[in-house]
């Protein structure tokens, strides 16, 4: 068992795992989202449905349940037990197919497209303000995600991060649409 039961420290377990990992942002999303790859990336943990990483590269097929995993949970296999055990703690029963990382990502205002249904989004780190906001029926919602996990429709809702200094690291739990 990595975890304490108790939110703070688990935050601060969570983000060591975190730091190591190597956060390699595609292109179209650093442009897409105006973020300098000097400043922070973005990853994504765990099975999608997407078969492909180039034209010429193809994913490692998991035939138990018909996706591919993606590059980081090929190589960061026991990252895997680590977010189980952190969802079985604070959002028990929540299924997830994957897990986007963020490192000083302050991403701006979106819709999940890959995303089905409901996520959860935690986040840690040294920093000040960084709130995640989200629309719903044009009520713009702030949220503290290093206080409690936040549960929402990131397919449905208009969200994005607000700026913030420091190191901010975030997990955004969900499903790979299907």
């Amino acid at each position: 068992m990595v975890f304490m039961n108790e939110w703070y420290a688990d935050l601060a377990i969570l983000e060591s795992y975190l730091e190591t990992v190597d956060y390699k942002t595609s292109t179209s999303r650093l442009k897409k989202f105006g973020i300098k790859r000097s400043v922070g990336g973005s990853v994504t943990y765990g099975l999608t449905k997407r078969s492909y990483l180039t034209p010429t590269m193809c994913r490692e097929f998991c035939p138990n349940n018909k996706m591919y995993k993606t590059v980081l949970y090929t190589d960061r296999p026991e990252l895997m037990e680590v977010f189980y055990e952190f969802r079985d703690l604070y959002f028990p029963g929540f299924e997830f197919t994957s897990v986007q990382l963020n490192k000083n990502y302050k991403i701006g205002r979106h819709k999940d497209i890959m995303n089905c249904g409901e996520s959860v989004l935690v986040s840690c780190g040294d920093y000040e303000n960084g709130l995640t906001v989200v629309e719903i029926d044009d009520i713009h919602q702030e949220f503290d995600s290093r206080l409690m996990p936040v549960v929402f429709d990131g397919s449905k809702y208009f969200h994005y991060v607000k700026d913030f200094t420091g190191t901010r690291y975030s997990c955004v739990f969900y499903r790979d649409t299907l």
